[in-house]
This record gives structure tokens, C-alpha cells and sequence, in this order.
């Protein structure tokens, strides 16, 4: 009674085989998920300059697979901003030195490395460096910020001093 229901009858394997069936999808999305950029903190460092002055030196690389634009077309198309350092003094922190907010380009992920190549890509071409020098008494704070619109956003909280 009722007629068939279509979903289920005629585009769903039965029961007994559907896991079967969707377990190589969840694989294959799992896989293509790992492929992503990632951004990472490869260093930050903080050096005195002496009189409350610090100079602030952060390194961000991509550990993905895939360049921080993922694709040429998005490329092509400047469908993607690029890779951008920021750093926003906290109180009674002053920036002396360096733009708060510096966009770095986009980083290469692994996707360019297969080859080793006399003439091949550089080895660092997906990590960007930006660097500020600021003014502020031990203890105080800065928070550092990369963002990228395809690889996430990552932030650090730098204190003066320690």
C-alpha cells in the first residue's frame, strides 16, 4: 500500500550493505580534508632593545599539502586574500616599528616538493616572516594574529619580559 518509497528502494543499498558502500566516501573526504593548508607558528621570538623597547619577530609557514590559495584558478581570479601577520599592542604598548598588519603573499604547501629538482621550487616557500619593534614595559602584552582565509587563524599572546 502506498507505492514505493523511492529514496530507499531504489537509491540506498540494503541495510546489510550500505556501510560497505559509504565507507570508502568517508575515506576519500578524511584524505581529501588532509590535503588543506594549515597555518603554524614557526617561530616567534621577542629580543630586548633595551629602554622598554622589543623587538618582535613572528614566522608563520603552511603545513598542508596544498598552497594557502588551494587552487591556480582561485589564483587567477584573486578569489583569495592573501596570507596576512597582524600585531595589536595591549596597554600602554606602542608600536615604533613595522606596519600592524602585514599581508605576507600566499604560502606554497608540500604539493610543490615532490620533485627535488636542481631548479625546483625554494624549500621555504611556504613560510612568511614579518617584524615589528615596539615600546613597552616588561610584563606587558601584544597579540599576534595570522590569518588566511583557506588555512585558519592562529594567535598568540607575547608578554614582555619572560
Amino acid at each position: 500500500m502506498g507505492g514505493w518509497h523511492t529514496l530507499y528502494s531504489w537509491r540506498n543499498p540494503p541495510h546489510a550493505l550500505l556501510e560497505a558502500e559509504i565507507a570508502p566516501q568517508a575515506d576519500f573526504a578524511l584524505v581529501f580534508a588532509s590535503l588543506a593548508p594549515r597555518l603554524a607558528w614557526r617561530t616567534v621570538t621577542v629580543s630586548p632593545l633595551g629602554e622598554d623597547a622589543w623587538h618582535v619577530v613572528a614566522v608563520v609557514e603552511n603545513l598542508g599539502f596544498l598552497p594557502t590559495h588551494v587552487s591556480a584558478q582561485a589564483l587567477r581570479m584573486k578569489a583569495v586574500q592573501p596570507v596576512r601577520l597582524e600585531l595589536a599592542p595591549g596597554d600602554g604598548v606602542a608600536l615604533a616599528g613595522g606596519k600592524p598588519r602585514q599581508d605576507v603573499g600566499q604560502l606554497q604547501g608540500r604539493s610543490n616538493k615532490l620533485e627535488v629538482a636542481y631548479n625546483g621550487a625554494s624549500p621555504t616557500d611556504n613560510r612568511a616572516r614579518a617584524e615589528w619593534v615596539v615600546r613597552g614595559p616588561a610584563g606587558a602584552t601584544v597579540e599576534l594574529q595570522a590569518t588566511s582565509e583557506r588555512a585558519g587563524v592562529l594567535r598568540r599572546t607575547i608578554v614582555f619580559g619572560d
